[in-house]
């Protein structure tokens, strides 16, 4: 008599398979969120002992915030990395502790003031991105200040204004207008923002044209006579009319570098009588990666200084 033999149907195989397949996934999810508790009770405990310190410094110091953490015995570790800025009040400060890609902060002046909070201060970087700076004073003109020059180009000649009917970042954006055609190159460019020898530094800005031609980005370092020691300049980008367009180029500062002139041209493609060519969001940052535009009116961005006339810090965005 033959015999039958049992096995597993496809159908019961494939059952396995998924059923398989949910318990890892409920597994992974469940240690993710075990590894994310871990990580926010690590940065949380972080900003306990932080303030724990601070007070401690106070009491020493009444009235005053400390100048930095390091002041008060707080470091980074391993596993914890910390920011710190002082906020609007005279005793008042905001940390971010980050472990991982997990932040937490604590801002004595907000509505979490002494429980900390998932997230990070404004101008900290968050989740284990780090923060930047944009060193133009005034990347979107918002104050009104004009602080780009302009070369007309050979026998070119024109006018030059800070616009207020909506730019690419805010209302406000530098317009160029040649009421005579230029036949040469033509130059716009901002001066003295400063620079330390050796960081690469990445320029970037928001070019648009009434008349289709070509653009390119230079950084042009200086040292304290002034004199160019080198010029690194971005490859030719072919511009539509009335479109905006980003330009950007990276570049070294040498040992003597103290600034860094920021400027676009043309030189093959000159604009017409009546051509305008516009300027908005207007970045210099360190490093060489070119990074979405931010400003102190950004969100989780501040400003350094004068509000629209001074650096800016915040998370890359």
């Amino acid at each position: 008599m033959a015999r039958t033999k049992s096995g597993f149907t496809i159908v019961e195989l494939l059952i396995v398979i998924v059923i398989i397949g949910i318990l890892a996934t409920i597994t992974i999810v469940a240690y993710n969120g075990i590894q994310e508790r871990a990580r926010a009770s690590a940065a949380t405990s972080a900003l306990t002992q932080a303030i724990k310190k601070i007070a401690l410094w106070q009491v020493d110091n009444p009235g005053m915030v400390p100048p930095d953490l390091a002041t008060t015995g707080v470091t980074n570790s391993s596993d914890v990395s910390y920011q710190y800025s002082q906020t609007n009040s005279a005793t008042g400060y905001c940390i971010t502790a980050t472990v991982g890609s997990t932040s937490y902060y604590l801002n004595t002046t907000s509505s979490n003031q002494g429980t900390p909070a998932s997230g990070g201060c404004a101008g900290h970087g968050v989740g284990g991105v780090q923060a930047i700076t944009n060193l133009v004073t005034n990347p979107s003109f918002e104050n009104g200040i004009q602080p780009w020059w302009v070369t007309w180009g050979a026998s070119g000649a024109g006018t030059a204004a800070v616009m207020t009917n909506g730019g690419w970042s805010g209302n406000n954006y530098k317009r160029v207008t040649w009421t005579t055609a230029p036949t040469g190159a033509i130059q716009t460019g901002l001066d003295n923002t400063a620079v330390t020898a050796g960081k690469v530094y990445t320029f970037s800005l928001y070019v648009r044209q009434s008349w289709a031609g070509n653009q390119f980005a230079n950084i042009s370092f200086r040292d304290y006579a002034n004199t160019s020691l080198l010029t690194s300049s971005s490859g030719v980008v072919s511009m539509s009319a009335g479109q905006w367009t980003r330009l950007s180029v990276s570049g070294t500062a040498p040992v003597t570098a103290i600034k860094a002139t920021l400027y676009i041209q043309s030189n093959s493609s000159p604009p017409p009588v009546n051509g305008t060519l516009d300027v908005d969001g207007v970045m210099l940052t360190e490093g060489s990666a070119t990074s979405q535009y931010a400003d102190g009116n950004s969100p989780n961005w501040v400003w350094n200084g004068t509000i629209n006339n001074s650096s800016s810090t915040g998370p890359q965005l």
